[in-house]
């Protein structure tokens, strides 16, 4: 993103500088509240999950220079505000989605993905293994990966305590061939362009396209372009590639 900027941020500095309120955030963490019945505190943990969530909104990303800047100088308001824009999109979906949703997205998760640790044994033992495969992670700037795993949640922490079951592997090779488009956006964190190549890659005849700019869920870009690409292939199984695809506009850094 900041490479696209036009110099109105440097990488390696923003990064270094979300390090450094990390940091500062883990040891005097700044308190606030959604409601007067809903305090919160942002911590290392909640700014690692801000800076995670804004894969689903890249604009947030644009924002995160001037406010990691403001919050280390003393004025961390911004930061605060983006923090329960976030929370507060996650509270409205938990709203309006059924009282079951929680519940079958564990089922999912817990049954299908690969755990760092035995899904059949007892719980003591899986709890030391997934202490174990915690500590053996080197550090994932900017945050430590204590922060990470509490901030993101999916790592295999949030599964310690479902039943006991065996996890059958997924079935490896070629998937059946039927007509298929993989899109990726290459701001994705949460489903990286690497994943969405390595399924395209797996199903004989496949397309695979990163559109540039875009974080999750691409189809939800500014321009339309991309619910177009999608729409034609749904409806003629043909991939136009509308020259919008090369031109989507970078993320406004503010």
């Amino acid at each position: 993103m900041c490479a696209r900027s036009q110099g109105r941020c440097r990488g390696p500095a923003l990064l270094r500088d979300l390090r450094r309120l990390a940091v500062r955030l883990h040891r005097d963490p700044v308190d606030f509240s959604l409601t007067d019945a809903y305090p919160q505190r942002l911590d290392d943990r909640l700014l690692a999950y801000v800076t995670f969530l804004a894969a689903y909104h890249p604009a947030r990303y644009g924002r995160l220079p001037r406010l990691v800047r403001a919050a280390l100088g003393g004025r961390p308001d911004g930061l605060v505000r983006l923090a329960k824009q976030g929370l507060a999109s996650v509270a409205s979906l938990e709203a309006v989605a059924p009282t079951d949703a929680p519940i079958v997205s564990y089922a999912v998760y817990c049954t299908e993905a690969p755990l760092p640790y035995d899904p059949a044994a007892p719980l003591a033992d899986r709890r030391a293994a997934f202490a174990r495969a915690k500590a053996a992670i080197r550090r994932v700037e900017p945050f430590s990966t204590d922060a990470w795993v509490k901030a993101v949640g999916a790592g295999g922490q949030q599964c310690l305590e479902w039943p006991a079951h065996r996890l059958d592997p997924p079935a490896g090779g070629v998937l059946p061939k039927v007509p298929t488009l993989v899109v990726s956006g290459d701001l994705d964190a949460v489903a990286p362009p690497a994943d969405g190549h390595a399924v395209a890659r797996r199903i004989p005849g496949a397309r695979f396209i990163v559109v540039p700019n875009v974080g999750h869920v691409p189809e939800f870009d500014r321009t339309g372009c991309v619910a177009r690409l999608m729409w034609t292939f749904l409806h003629s199984q043909r991939v136009v590639v509308r020259p919008c695809l090369r031109h989507m506009p970078a993320v406004p850094v503010r």
